[in-house]
């Protein structure tokens, strides 16, 4: 956010392709510089412009115009910074010049010069010109002058306020060809202006005034082509109304344009008001100072003319003003006069009437409007919530937060909370902006759904508390103004159940909005949220399935509706109506995590069933079990239900399930070892390779126990871990063994140890060439693991001990 108005921080192309709208008063300077005597008679320039104007801008691109043009070759640019705390006298500043000098010819012995000469002289003023001769001295046998670009002049004037530096610099300025200063400044301060100050009249003056209607399109295009966003210039120029209040509210004022094109390309309102933020407090030292000079009734007359630019955005005329402060109209204008010379105001002129008067910078209304009026400095960004209503239509607003809302829920999902933040804090203010507008209610809607989201997400919501009282209050603000707002009713129901948990009021607050659009499927779905959370779980059904009828492919609807027919006992109907869910977006998590729930469910039903010899029941929750779905942990629960059925001896039904659901391949020990039981035939296991016939033996030996031998019910999940623990299996089979690094779910390295049959092992190794997650134990048997790149010690202890493998 910093690059688009800090140039020193842009590349250099970057910031020469965004230039735009003070081309001649850079070739002007360029030709002033160009046509400087060798010696005495340096004409020095000041550039003058209120604060974010583009001062920093202008001497940035004189600094690389001066270098990349035939002047090079004579002249040499220094850059200062804005700010210069650490000069109090004339020494300092050269020794300043001095270190930028060392870093721009990269001389390191100058930079050790400089570090020791104070110290050579006691008297400052021997060390100023001991530091100036310096200066010449590289100058003579670089063959180049210095161009000296200082912001800030007249602070800078202000600190040299010895009179006998004043006369040094000013002989230095006038005689010795050595340096040019071209300098910047807000106003055209004292030391330059009265007769009685060394420097009157000393240098020449370029006014730099805010960027034309034209220019600041200009600029904006320049901005987006450089961004690479072709869309925005299509935008601007379909639109002129659009164009001319984008230039109302910056009043070409370079920083504040880049600030909404900020807000329109990038929707980062959060680093917008930071930057608003901190150019509010860059310039409020100077801007009180500004006004705590003036006597008692011009400040008023400021003050007043500052409050009314913030409502009417227009002037005042002097007979206003004279009601206001309660004085003849003469004397106002008396006093308006000398403010205008001061440049405090500016008047308009106005056809067949009298002047009216503004302020004379369009920032310090800005900082008015959100540092001292009362009546806006507790409205959220006032200014941008104005220009935000200014630039939407009630369609785009819309259309608009809807965007919005999906962006949040993308960085949500990447677990991004500041950028999750950013987007809520624009909605927010597009909800602010939309207040009173027909579309207020949708786009409060959208705020609070966004609101919501983001507390459950528990991200660092430091403003939580004030937030949701703003959205209480916008949306009883909303209701009043228009009752029949059926978005702002199912804004208040919203907070109703998900805040305060008080779900008969909400439900009424729905029933409203259901009585202004009772066509809106998602309110009928909400209506089912509120009955459900009442444990009225069959008029909730009624709920969900109207809004499934108005809107059939209603991903979270079905989600919803499944919840609330599992607790009715449905389970079937509920594993569909999440099927459908995810059919319409597999990245629903509820209806995923249900789905999951409901499966470890059907697992403990078929335990029941089967260990009831129910096996027609059984048959049908198997059927359950087995339709598509992205549950990895499916495979695992069908594993653990069919060793159940082998080891109560129901071969043949194992081996029927096995069948059903084409598991044959991917569970041939266990179906190979089940057939054997059944049939008794060597030739099963004789006719076996050698390594997938230990496995087989494995399950056949495993499955042979008695009843009694076997888990208990409620242990039954234990089956498959122990058919793999067998240690003097996995140390006979080294071969089988695996070595994997990846990164676990935490993000961390971690070194395994898998265990893979040969029936897995192709597919094992295609999954590993893969981009995706996957579970180690769908393939093998993780015997050990450690964090880090590489196996740690006592891995390698634990595997020689264990297995006697020597890793």
């Amino acid at each position: 956010m910093e690059m688009l108005y800090n140039p020193d921080v842009m590349s250099a192309n970057e910031f020469k392709a965004t230039f735009v709208g003070r081309e001649d008063l850079l070739r002007e300077l360029v030709d002033l510089v160009h046509s400087q005597p060798e010696g005495a008679g340096v004409q020095h320039a000041i550039v003058i412009a209120p604060r974010g104007m583009g001062k920093t801008s202008l001497l940035q691109r004189l600094y690389f115009a001066i270098l990349e043009s035939e002047l090079a070759d004579t002249w040499l640019p220094l850059k200062y910074p804005e700010e210069l705390y650490g000069v109090a006298d004339l020494a300092d500043f050269w020794l300043e010049t001095l270190r930028l000098l060392a870093v721009e010819i990269h001389d390191p012995a100058l930079s050790e010069q400089v570090k020791t000469l104070p110290f050579r002289f006691k008297q400052r003023r021997d060390i100023a010109e001991a530091a100036f001769a310096l200066l010449k001295d590289v100058r003579q046998r670089s063959g180049k002058r210095l161009l000296l670009l200082v912001e800030n002049l007249d602070q800078l004037f202000e600190t040299l306020s010895d009179e006998q530096d004043n006369a040094r610099l000013r002989e230095v300025l006038m005689n010795d060809g050595t340096v040019m200063l071209v300098g910047s400044a807000v106003k055209y301060f004292k030391q330059a202006r009265s007769y009685d100050q060394p420097l009157y009249n000393f240098f020449k003056t370029f006014d730099l005034n805010p960027l034309s209607f034209e220019q600041t399109q200009a600029l904006l295009l320049r901005r987006a082509e450089e961004d690479g966003i072709a869309h925005f210039a299509d935008t601007l120029q379909a639109n002129i109304v659009r164009q001319r209040v984008l230039y109302h509210f910056t009043q070409g004022i370079p920083r504040l344009v880049l600030m909404l094109y900020r807000v329109l390309m990038e929707s980062d309102v959060s680093a917008v008001r930071q930057a608003l933020e901190k150019l509010l407090d860059e310039v409020t030292p100077y801007y009180k100072a500004r006004i705590e000079v003036l006597p008692p009734q011009p400040r008023k007359l400021v003050d007043f003319i500052a409050r009314a630019a913030a409502k009417t955005h227009e002037g005042v005329s002097p007979t206003a003003l004279a009601a206001e402060v309660q004085l003849p109209v003469n004397q106002v204008n008396s006093q308006l006069k000398r403010l205008t010379e001061a440049g405090y105001l500016r008047s308009v002129p106005l056809r067949g009437r009298a002047a009216c008067y503004v302020l004379s910078e369009p920032l310090y209304s800005l900082w008015h409007q959100m540092r001292l009026n009362p009546e806006t400095r507790n409205r959220k960004l006032a200014w941008l919530v104005d220009f935000l209503y200014q630039w939407y239509d009630d369609r785009e607003r819309v259309e608009k937060a809807e965007r919005l809302f999906k962006s949040f829920q993308e960085h949500e999902r990447n677990n991004d909370g500041p950028h999750s933040l950013a987007m809520l804090d624009h909605v927010q203010l597009l909800a602010l902006s939309a207040l009173s507008t027909e579309v207020a209610g949708q786009v409060l809607r959208i705020s609070t759904r966004t609101f919501l989201r983001a507390r459950d997400k528990h991200f660092d919501m430091d403003n939580k508390d004030s937030l949701l009282a703003e959205l209480r209050a916008n949306i009883e603000a909303v209701l009043a103004r228009n009752p029949n707002d059926a978005g702002g009713w199912v804004a208040k129901g919203d907070l109703l159940v998900w805040e305060d948990k008080a779900y008969e009021t909400a439900l009424d607050c729905y029933d409203q909005a259901l009585a202004i659009a009772p066509n809106d499927g998602s309110v009928w779905g909400k209506r089912g949220t509120a009955l459900y959370f009442l444990g009225r779980y069959e008029e909730a059904i009624l709920a969900y399935q109207h809004a499934l009828e108005i809107n059939p492919n209603d991903s979270v609807q079905w989600s919803n509706y499944g919840i609330t027919l599992k607790q009715l006992g449905r389970n079937m109907e509920a594993m569909d109506a999440y099927n459908r869910a995810l059919e319409i977006d597999p990245e629903n998590e509820l209806a995923t995590s249900n789905q999951a729930s409901l499966f470890n469910l059907f697992e403990d039903q078929f335990l029941e069933a089967v260990d009831g010899n129910q096996l027609e029941s059984a048959r049908q929750i198997w059927g359950s079990l087995c339709k598509p779905t992205a549950v990895e942990a499916l495979a695992r629960i069908r594993k653990r239900c069919l060793i159940f059925a082998a080891r109560r001896r129901l071969w043949a039904f194992t081996r029927e399930l096995i069948e059903s659901a084409s598991l044959g391949e991917e569970l041939f020990p266990l179906d190979r070892a089940v057939e054997y039981l059944q049939s008794g035939d060597e030739n099963l296991l004789e006719k076996l390779t050698l390594e997938v016939k230990d496995i087989v033996q494995m399950f056949v030996d495993d499955l042979r126990q008695t009843e009694d031998d076997h888990n208990q019910k409620g242990n039954h999940w234990l089956v498959t871990a122990k058919i793999w623990e067998f240690d003097g299996y996995i140390a006979k089979r080294g071969n089988l063994i695996h070595k994997l690094k990846a990164k676990d779910t935490t993000g961390r390295w971690a070194y395994y140890f898998v265990l893979v049959m040969v029936n897995m092992e192709q597919e094992f190794l295609k999954a590993i060439e893969g981009d995706g997650t996957l579970d180690l134990e769908d393939y093998g048997r993780v015997v050990a693991s450690c964090y880090g790149e590489k196996p740690s010690d006592e891995i390698k202890l634990y595997l020689k001990d264990k297995f006697g493998f020597d890793v």
